[in-house]
């Protein structure tokens, strides 16, 4: 097993990474960065991932899809190319309509938070274990990493990432294997708190909540409760009572009480489950508070403000996959010229472009992002983040022992049945997914009649599509 870079995390300084390296951070997740890994050797990170996983099957088939990729990209720059200049004006003349009838529509009445756990599943490990404390840890085993805390990424260690990798990066790297039933009631604690600012708060996963504060910061400005002074973007902290007693709350003034009220939130949650800190980020929508969440982490909070003078600032500098909903595709499309990625301000400004590239819906998704500007109520506001299902995976050898997949389905089943009891859910439709040595990925459906939740249903109807000759 290669060794580690240096007895030491690995230094911010400039990266010398090779063509290999460079290739590892586009097609691999776990080779881009998350919180607290800012200060890393990216290039020798990504080359000790490149070695360990060049002559993987995996790695031969994300290049094949990575290859695919840019067939897609290369046939939209091509499609580009035979746009002729009536068809341009047509374009910038429907983006230029869309963007008067968003900016006119843009709410400053309106308050949303996103409030993150930071490293949470390690975290509740080390609150229960303080000799991890200052070490590097990571939640999961050699075949998946959950999560790793704040002194395992400054090795490059992160979720999402097979832990044979982890402890290539990081020789001391400690292993805890997880315990969803006890995230689960720490989510449950937290969740207590935030539903008495919000009785209808929405989970995206067990670690992030989405909150529209609106009408309890409306409440506590006529009750004349908090406040304190500051500007139009930032932490929103400080206020002044008396200025917002009986007042309706808009803009500059909302943006101050969430502030406060954020904090609060953020301080009972901690106290409430013994020391573990949270993130937040705030905004006049889902979509914005969700990228901001990322802003001040860890134990920070960010707000994006109400103007569109500081939504677009703080949208402007943002590479383009800090955007919900921007996939590889999209991202490679948007590229600059020289290849480099582009940012947020990029993409309204060739809006006209984006036009002529994809579908109308996508185009129009674009640019109402692009803005900092959405529509709908709160599923639609927080988008792709919010929960639409729940599953359990888990990574094993591999095998054609029908036997011993069998148990591994039963124990699978078992483990969700467990989880969504917890949370108090059922579903309808039961996905089994599949995915072969070759990393090949295949999924079957199977719906009820009637919403299921016991482990023996979720398995029967995990098991029926198998059943049939495809």
């Amino acid at each position: 097993m290669p060794r580690s870079p240096s007895p030491s995390p690995p230094a911010g300084q400039p990266s010398t990474a090779s063509d290999a390296g460079d290739a590892v951070k586009a097609i691999y997740v776990f080779a881009n960065e998350k919180g607290g890994m800012t200060d890393i050797n990216r290039g020798k990170i990504n080359e000790i991932i490149a070695q360990l996983s060049q002559s993987s099957a995996y790695t031969a088939k994300l290049l094949k899809s990575d290859r695919r990729v840019d067939e897609t990209v290369a046939l939209l720059q091509q499609k580009l190319q035979r746009s002729d200049e009536g068809a341009r004006r047509s374009a910038a003349a429907v983006v230029a309509r869309q963007v008067a009838a968003l900016e006119a529509s843009r709410r400053a009445d309106r308050c949303c938070a996103v409030i993150d756990f930071d490293m949470f599943y390690a975290a509740v490990e080390i609150r229960d274990r303080p000799e991890l404390a200052d070490k590097p840890v990571a939640v999961g085993g050699i075949g998946m990493i959950s999560t790793a805390n704040y002194v395992a990424r400054r090795w490059g260690v992160r979720s999402a990432m097979p832990g044979f990798i982890g402890q290539a990066l990081c020789r001391q790297l400690v292993f805890v294997r997880p315990d969803f039933a006890k995230y689960t009631a720490v989510a449950e604690v937290a969740r207590a708190i935030f539903r008495e600012y919000d009785p209808k708060m929405t989970a995206g996963s067990l670690d992030e909540a989405y909150l529209d504060l609106t009408d309890h910061l409306h409440k506590r400005a006529r009750d004349g409760g908090g406040g304190g002074a500051g500007d139009d973007s930032g932490d929103c902290d400080g206020g002044g009572e008396g200025e917002r007693r009986g007042t309706a709350l808009t803009g500059e003034a909302l943006g101050e009480l969430a502030g406060e009220v954020v904090g609060e939130i953020r301080a009972r949650v901690k106290e409430a489950t013994r020391g573990l800190t949270t993130s937040a980020g705030i905004g006049p929508n889902f979509l914005l508070a969700k990228i901001a969440a990322d802003v001040r982490k860890p134990d920070g909070q960010f707000c994006t403000g109400w103007s569109r003078e500081a939504v677009l600032s703080f949208l402007a500098p943002l590479p383009v996959r800090k955007v919900p909903g921007v996939g590889r595709v999209m991202e490679k499309a948007r590229a600059r010229k020289d290849g480099a990625a582009s940012a947020v301000c990029e993409l309204l400004s060739r809006a006209a472009e984006a036009r002529l590239l994809f579908t109308p819906g996508s185009a129009d998704s674009l640019l109402r992002k692009s803005l900092g500007w959405e529509e709908g109520g709160r599923e639609e506001a927080a988008g792709e983040a919010l929960q639409k299902g729940i599953s359990c995976e888990r990574t094993f050898r591999p095998t054609g022992d029908e036997a011993e997949l069998g148990e591994t389905l039963r124990r699978l089943c078992a483990s969700l049945a467990e989880e969504m009891a917890a949370r108090q859910l059922r579903g309808r439709t039961v996905t089994l997914k599949m995915k072969t040595s070759d990393f090949d990925l295949l999924t079957r459906d199977s719906s009820a009649a009637r919403p299921v939740g016991a482990a023996e249903e979720l398995q029967a109807r995990a098991v029926m599509p198998l059943t049939v000759a495809d």
